[in-house]
């Protein structure tokens, strides 16, 4: 139910048509909680293996939820996102058969957002007789924001979008704020 399961169903369907992956693939990726939590559960649809990367401080709750789905969880140092990006790109480029959607720089994350989230939004906003005149929201990756960034630039410019910083440091609000922005403009 997160905005994840949007970008990992898009990278998806496009590695799929492209013949990336396979049900001999194994899906990998590096993440705080809910990117994978949607590229496990799309791994166990698929019959294929996953392996996840992330922070050894994330919750219980988000490695169960991938457990449940068959995922293999390997730790990085807490609050380490680099070196759990690091260790997703280790495995890639030793794994023939791994595949990853690559969420902190696959511009495919700013585009699912800007054809699929935005429009869903838009399409809510108007059923109730509304204009959309605001859009918050933190970034981790950067690709929610950004595709609806661009998005209301194209189509709704007087759309304003606001991307959440929290004050504190280290703030525990797990997914946001992991120390870039990676995807997002945020001087836009």
């Amino acid at each position: 139910g997160s905005v994840k399961d949007r970008m990992i169903g898009f990278v998806l369907e496009r590695a799929s048509a492209a013949g990336e992956i396979t049900a001999d693939s194994i899906l990998c990726e590096a993440t705080s909680g809910n990117t994978g939590i949607a590229l496990s559960a799309a791994a166990a649809a698929m019959g294929a293996e996953c392996v996840i990367f992330m922070p050894s401080n994330m919750s219980e709750e988000r490695k169960q939820m991938m457990r449940v789905f068959g995922a293999n969880i390997i730790e990085a140092p807490p609050d380490d996102f680099d070196e759990a990006i690091r260790m997703r790109n280790a495995f890639v480029a030793h794994h023939s058969d791994a595949w990853s959607p690559m969420q902190f720089s696959n511009p495919a994350n700013i585009e699912c957002h800007k054809q699929t989230t935005a429009l869903e939004i838009l399409k809510q906003v108007n059923s109730l007789g509304l204009q959309w005149s605001a859009f918050v929201h933190g970034s981790g990756t950067g690709g929610t924001i950004e595709g609806i960034r661009q998005f209301c630039v194209e189509n709704l410019p007087r759309t304003k979008v606001v991307m959440t910083v929290p004050a504190e440091s280290p703030h525990g609000i797990q997914g946001i704020g992991d120390g870039r922005d990676f995807l997002a403009n945020p001087d836009d």
